[in-house]
């Protein structure tokens, strides 16, 4: 599910993604998606970068994703200051389930 964000880079704004990442202030959405867009190696211009990191409060250190669920252990990516506690094999699956894609600009022939 990772995947979302990398995929999304060929297609995004740039700048209207800082321009709403400033508008929410909300430096756990920045950590979360620098994260993201860092594990799957997107193509993100180094500008975009500084920019999000910026972003991040200083100090601000978060979960992945839920305590509840994944607990809160895991290894501290220093970059965005995001702890890991979800593992490798949820976050990038092997092998990706192959989903039937549908195509919603044709009309119904009914």
């Amino acid at each position: 599910m990772s995947h979302i964000a990398a995929r999304a880079t060929i297609k995004v704004s740039w700048d209207a993604m800082l321009y709403l990442a400033r508008r929410w202030d909300s430096s756990a959405l920045i950590q979360r998606l620098g994260y993201f867009l860092d594990l799957h190696q997107a193509d993100i211009p180094d500008n975009v970068k500084t920019a999000l990191l910026a972003l991040v409060r200083p100090k601000s250190k978060i979960l992945l994703a839920s305590r509840r669920k994944w607990g809160t252990t895991g290894k501290l990516v220093r970059t965005w200051n995001v702890v890991e506690n979800v593992p490798h094999d949820v976050l990038m699956p092997k092998e990706e389930k192959l989903r039937r894609r549908v195509d919603f600009s044709r009309k119904a022939d009914r």
